[in-house]
């Protein structure tokens, strides 16, 4: 049976998507993107689905692009790396737009692509033993994933021309100290951490947290009337789904709210 370099598995309206080339240090090639993008796709449209993870096989994130099978590929280069940036920017847009939390598990090396892949995700948990690296300087490339938009929000504009001109690496609680990942756990604790928060958030009221999500987004680009406006009628919204009402007696009755069902 052939291996999949791309697999989802879903549990109890978490789910956890995976990328699955381990010899590659799950590097990906134009292939993996596409599958990446599909199972993305499928995940932010499932209605079942409340939260979604993005891991790769223990011991690496995602290496990045796998430059090898560009390079010695049929296609151009010039074109192969059309292809490759325009699939990563649909799977980095389903990341981004979709309504629900989206984790990303971070172990070992999340290098080049797989770094910003890593990046997008609402909250990112990271062992002891990740690796980040915007390494693109490195090989001539300016970053592609989102990079460009992204990590200068997490870490500043000095910080973020540091990480994309030198390509250095961040490992460990520096990436936590600076902004990029949210947490980072000993490495055996990162599979128990995950779940706990996965699940936590699976709990949680979707449609006030995907407006919630919107908003910071939309906030990013600097529209405070737009993000109020956006605000006021998700409050007004979550009183109509009854996701307020909820909340509000299980506050006043001491007990947690039950969200699964509204």
């Amino acid at each position: 049976m052939e291996k999949l370099e791309v697999f989802a598995e879903k549990n109890e309206g978490i789910t956890t998507i995976t990328i699955n080339r381990p010899e590659r240090k799950n590097a990906v090639r134009y292939q993996t993107l596409l599958m990446l993008a599909r199972e993305m796709g499928m995940a932010a449209e499932d209605e079942e689905a409340r939260v979604v993870i993005l891991s790769g096989v223990p011991g690496s994130f995602s290496a990045g692009a796998d430059l090898k099978e560009g390079m010695e590929g049929d296609e151009p280069v010039e074109r192969m790396m059309e292809l490759t940036t325009r699939a990563a920017q649909r799977i980095i847009t389903w990341m981004v737009t979709m309504p629900k939390p989206v984790i990303t598990k971070v172990d070992g090396p999340a290098v080049g692509f797989g770094c910003n892949l890593a990046l997008a995700g609402d909250l990112v948990i990271a062992s002891e033993r990740a690796r980040f690296s915007e390494i693109f300087v490195k090989v001539g490339l300016a970053t592609d994933g989102g990079g460009a938009f992204i990590l200068p929000r997490l870490v500043g504009l000095r910080k973020a021309f540091e990480l994309v001109f030198t390509g250095d690496f961040v490992e460990g609680k520096k990436a936590e100290e600076i902004g990029l990942a949210t947490r980072v756990v000993p490495v055996a604790d990162l599979d128990r951490v995950v779940n706990e928060l996965a699940k936590k958030l699976e709990r949680g009221p979707r449609r006030a947290m995907a407006a919630t999500k919107a908003a910071i987004y939309r906030g990013l680009n600097g529209n405070m009337m737009e993000v109020l406006e956006m605000e006021t009628k998700a409050q007004i919204n979550a009183v109509r789904n009854g996701e307020f009402t909820e909340g509000a007696m299980a506050f006043m009755q001491r007990r947690d709210p039950d969200f699964r069902n509204i």
